[in-house]
């Protein structure tokens, strides 16, 4: 396979679709993909940061900040101060929130274990092989000192 069957493979197909289903999961819940990330990553990790949302899910900054002020003005999200840095947000679904997310995310985490056990043992592999992957690339990027003409 050439360069770029296979980054268009990993980088873009797989990826894509896999967002694709999540954006479509939303879309039947009457979400955003914006809210399903945080809505998703709180009910998973309750104090978790905006900026974990971001590298978790491949968001701007920005948007997840006004996805969290909007739950929090639904009265979905609270927000708390990080205990070690004042600059961090902790995102906390209320009771609201939760009552609000569980049918949805609880039903997006049934499929996700389906998935998983229908790639059995190869599910760590595959795991493993992307991380692997991931680490590969950014290590060639950060030798990178300029684009290639």
């Amino acid at each position: 396979m050439d360069t770029y069957g296979f980054t268009k493979i990993m980088g873009g197909i797989s990826v894509t679709r896999i967002r694709l289903v999540y954006i479509e999961w939303a879309k039947k819940h009457g979400l955003s993909y914006n809210v399903l990330a945080v809505l998703y990553t709180a009910y998973n990790n309750d104090g978790c940061t905006q900026k974990s949302i971001c590298q978790e899910w491949g968001l701007l900054k920005q948007t997840v900040n006004n996805t969290c002020m909007s739950l929090k003005k639904s009265g979905i999200i609270t927000q708390t101060k990080g205990a070690k840095d004042k600059r961090e947000t902790n995102i906390h679904l209320t009771e609201k929130g939760l009552a609000f997310a569980e049918p949805i995310i609880s039903g997006l985490l049934e499929i996700e274990t389906r998935v998983i056990d229908r790639l059995g043992d190869n599910a760590q592999t595959l795991v493993d092989l992307y991380v692997d992957y991931a680490e590969k690339y950014e290590e060639e990027f950060a030798k990178s000192t300029s684009p290639k003409k």
